[in-house]
C-alpha cells in the first residue's frame, strides 16, 4: 500500500445523492496532496538555486518546471463544498480536483498502487486495460495521481497520440524543453535521470499513458524508438521510473 493511512482520501460520512461522505477525511487527504506537493517543490527550488549557481541554467530552469507542475498539480486539489455540488459526472471523467468524491474503487485503486510500487521488475510496467467507458482515466487522475503526489513522487499524465511519445513525457514536464541548447536532444533515459536527482532519492516518476492505443498507429520506426528508450529507463534505476 503506497499511502499511509491518514493520507487516503475516504468517502463516507454526510449523504450527498444517496452516497456518503466525510467533509473532515475529504480535507485531510487534500492537506496531503498538498504536504506532498510542498515537498517536491522544495527539493526543486533548492535543486534549481544550487545549478543556478553553477551556471547550469538548463538544469535549474529543468527544475523550476518540476516546482511549477507541482504547484500546479497542488492548485488542482483544492477541496470543493460538497453539498454544493453533485459527485456525479456521468460520461465526464474524473479528475485530480474530485478525489474527494471519486467514490467506490478503492480497492481497484490500492490493487494498481500495489503493482506499481514494489521491490521487484515486476513494477516497471503496468498495463490497465478495459472497455472504452471502464473509468480508466478517471481511476488514474482522481484515484492514483492524488496518492502519489501525497507521498512525494511525481506522476505525469501523458495523452498519447501518433507524436513522439518521448517528447510528449519530456514537454509533459518541462513545455520550453525545445527551446532549451542541450536537453531538447537529450535521451528519455538522460532526462528522467536529471529529473530523479531533482526529486530526491526514495521518490519516483510515475508515467501514466492515457490511450495508449493510439501508440500503435504512430509509424513502425517511432514505435520502436520509443521501445528502446523505454527498455532503457526501465531497466535503469537511476531513473526512478515506473
Amino acid at each position: 500500500m503506497l499511502a499511509q493511512k491518514d493520507h487516503i482520501i475516504e468517502n463516507a460520512g454526510d449523504q450527498v445523492a444517496g452516497d456518503k461522505y466525510i467533509v473532515e477525511k475529504i480535507n485531510d487527504g487534500y492537506a496531503a496532496i498538498g504536504r506532498g506537493a510542498r515537498l517536491i517543490v522544495k527539493n526543486a527550488i533548492s535543486y534549481a538555486e544550487e545549478k543556478q549557481e553553477l551556471k547550469q541554467l538548463e538544469q535549474a530552469q529543468l527544475a523550476r518546471s518540476v516546482a511549477k507542475l507541482a504547484q500546479s498539480l497542488e492548485g488542482q486539489a483544492k477541496p470543493f463544498a460538497v453539498r454544493e455540488r453533485n459527485p456525479y459526472k456521468n460520461i465526464d471523467y474524473y479528475d485530480i480536483s474530485d478525489a474527494g468524491r471519486f467514490y467506490g474503487r478503492q480497492e481497484i485503486r490500492d490493487q494498481l498502487l500495489a503493482n506499481l510500487i514494489c521491490s521487484n521488475s515486476r513494477c516497471w510496467l503496468v498495463v490497465l486495460h478495459g472497455e472504452v467507458g471502464f473509468g480508466k482515466t478517471s481511476l488514474l487522475r482522481a484515484g492514483v495521481m492524488p496518492l502519489l503526489v501525497a507521498n512525494g513522487h511525481l506522476p505525469l499524465f501523458v495523452r498519447v497520440t501518433t507524436s513522439s511519445l518521448t517528447k510528449s513525457i519530456m514537454k509533459s514536464l518541462f513545455p520550453e524543453i525545445t527551446e532549451t541548447t542541450d536537453l531538447k536532444n537529450a535521451s528519455l533515459q538522460s532526462f528522467l535521470r536529471q529529473v530523479a536527482t531533482i526529486l530526491g532519492p526514495e521518490k519516483g516518476i510515475f508515467i501514466l499513458l492515457d490511450q495508449f492505443e493510439h501508440f500503435f498507429d504512430a509509424s513502425e520506426e517511432q514505435r520502436s524508438e520509443f521501445l528502446k528508450e523505454l527498455d532503457d529507463c526501465l531497466n535503469d534505476p537511476t531513473t526512478g521510473t515506473s
